[in-house]
């Protein structure tokens, strides 16, 4: 249900998408056929790569990222293209050692779990929320600096009960 993936948090939908294309290229594709792919796409120019940016799987991708920084679920520190492009990178990373492995392992595996690791540093909580306690520290300690320079040592007594 499309309106359901538009209510779902930005990075839940982002890694349940990156899964989603890992598991179709495991599926659709064997190692052979990758290199074959990745070794063509040197000679190639433009449009005609595989990693051109108005490709259906950057859109996708960048429209999760905007609406997730909409939202301020996903930080915008970078642009959604920036992001979107760290993770295109990560599938090629991903996809190059599920080659050379011979597809060995899982690739849904192995690159869900580098895009989780990656996706996830992406979120807005934790860099809020350290803004905020590391603000609140430097009133702190501001506030104790102006009582020991004007003197006022006992309205530190005071604060901290002795």
């Amino acid at each position: 249900d499309e309106k359901a993936d538009k209510e779902q948090p930005a990075l839940e939908l982002l890694l349940r998408f990156s899964k989603f294309v890992l598991r179709t290229i495991e599926c659709g594709y064997t190692p052979e056929i990758l290199t074959v792919v990745y070794s063509d796409q040197l000679k190639l120019k433009g449009k005609d790569r595989v990693y051109d940016g108005d490709r259906k799987l950057y859109r996708i991708i960048y429209d999760i990222i905007k609406r997730g920084q909409e939202r301020e679920e996903i930080d915008d520190t970078y642009s959604c293209k920036e992001i979107g492009k760290m993770i295109v990178t990560v599938f090629r990373g991903c996809f190059y050692e599920w080659s050379l492995s011979d597809g060995a392992s899982s690739l849904e595996e192995y690159g869900g779990r580098m895009l989780r690791y990656l996706i996830s540093s992406f979120s807005v909580r934790y860099d809020r929320k350290m803004c905020v306690l590391e603000a609140m520290f430097n009133k702190v300690l501001a506030l104790l600096f102006l009582c020991v320079i004007s003197n006022k040592a006992n309205i530190i007594d005071r604060l901290f009960g002795l």
